[in-house]
């Protein structure tokens, strides 16, 4: 671990001239990244159930989805992938910038995000800031797009195989 990680100094970085600080993450907020995937596991579960599924198999999806969110960590897959998304990348960016930004909410970020460029600014940042290379953000949202993805990898996203 870092100096800078032990001290919590942010990592500045600028998207549209304004300068932004994240900080690394706290024993709090990976707790609350951690319940925040278990939580969106729960609502995706709930939300493939709908008036029409037996009440039996709506019980059991839903006792199997608890007892499976809680085993999810935001750091492992499978429940990782999900910062591969824009949503799940402005959670995790915000989660490392509301100390210094109080004010900024995860939609302004995910706003910004909708810029490929500010895309690799943010992870590059909170890589830095978390001293995590690229463990957990190594994929850029935009490939999901089909842009260029991040560290100059070639998505092979819809290519024959």
């Amino acid at each position: 671990m870092s100096l800078k990680h032990l001290t919590a100094t942010p990592v500045e970085f600028i998207i549209d001239d304004v300068t932004y600080k994240m900080s690394p993450l706290t024993d709090r907020d990976i707790a609350e990244l951690d319940e925040w995937v278990q939580s969106r596991f729960i609502r995706a579960a709930r939300e493939s159930l709908d008036e029409t599924t037996p009440a039996d198999i709506w019980e059991r999806t839903m006792r199997l989805a608890m007892r499976e969110a809680l085993t999810l960590s935001w750091m492992r897959p499978p429940a990782s992938a999900i910062f591969q998304s824009i949503d799940g990348l402005a959670r995790l960016a915000w989660q490392s910038m509301k100390r210094n930004h109080p004010d900024l909410s995860v939609q302004n970020i995910r706003h910004l995000l909708f810029d490929p460029q500010n895309i690799d600014k943010v992870q590059e940042a909170f890589q830095r800031a978390n001293d995590v290379g690229d463990k957990v953000v190594s994929a850029s949202p935009a490939t999901e797009a089909g842009r260029r993805p991040l560290h100059g990898k070639k998505s092979t996203r819809g290519s024959p195989s």
